[in-house]
């Protein structure tokens, strides 16, 4: 009942108000995004962001699959993507996608205006500086550990009931994910969160592996402190409510 009828009946409901809302723009920057179903089909979807009323508006406009990824695939997704929304192609003027060079490729043979994405930039000058080797030590210790606490319900068992005796937030520990923009932050920031309960239970016996603690546990610190501002930037840039492109500066 609910995916044979509700879901569908919402998704047609959902598609009809954002073709409403396109057909009343005058134009439309649009948005790339690719990936990879776990059967291994690769997918492209299309984001439509222009201005209503005087206020910023962001809507799916369709996802396509994707069987050729040269920069003519591309072009022959995306085309098929917009004409099913009538009057849609013409008001397109931008794409925005990442760095990829089919991607720019690809603007080029819809004539389009290329606008790279900033978050994604960003990113890839963070993932280049955790290569240095101590960064990607210190890293390595926590992605274990964060494995670790996952994989074991045991440990994690016993990490909630020190996180309750020590009064601090009964959150799970977290692994960065090479997609997830600011998740190296985030995991860095759970786990000094959960510093102390950790310790605790990498102290205990039948707990044995390896745990950042001491001078490692302030690197982290430090490393955290560094990544902070990475991380406001990429979610102040990846608002969908707001115009951002105007925050960039070429240097």
């Amino acid at each position: 009942m609910v995916s044979e009828q509700l879901v569908p009946d919402l998704a047609n409901e959902v598609q009809a108000e954002a073709s409403t809302a396109l057909k009343k723009a005058s134009s439309v920057v649009i948005t790339t995004d690719g990936w990879t179903s776990k059967a291994t089909e690769n997918f492209i979807a299309l984001t439509g962001h222009f201005i209503l009323g005087n206020k910023f508006q962001s809507v799916t406009i369709g996802v396509e699959k994707l069987t050729d990824q040269t920069a003519a695939g591309h072009v022959t997704a995306i085309k098929n993507i917009l004409s099913k929304h009538e009057g849609l192609l013409p008001k397109v003027h931008t794409m925005i996608s990442d760095n990829a060079e089919v991607m720019k490729c690809t603007a080029r043979l819809l004539k389009l205006f290329w606008f790279g994405c900033f978050p994604h930039t960003l990113n890839l000058v963070v993932k280049d500086g955790l290569k240095i080797v101590e960064c990607a030590t210190l890293l390595s210790s926590v992605r274990e550990l964060s494995s670790h606490f996952k994989r074991s319900s045991k440990a994690s068992e016993r990490l909630r009931e020190v996180q309750k005796n020590l009064k601090i937030p009964q959150h799970r520990i977290i692994r960065d994910v090479e997609t997830r923009w600011s998740s190296t932050c985030n995991m860095l920031q759970r786990f000094l969160e959960q510093n102390s309960a950790i310790q605790v239970v990498c102290g205990e016996h039948g707990y044995e592996f390896n745990c950042p603690a001491g001078s490692e546990v302030q690197e982290l610190r430090k490393l955290r402190e560094i990544l902070e501002p990475f991380r406001e930037v990429t979610t102040c840039m990846s608002s969908e409510t707001n115009v951002t492109a105007s925050s960039v500066f070429d240097i």
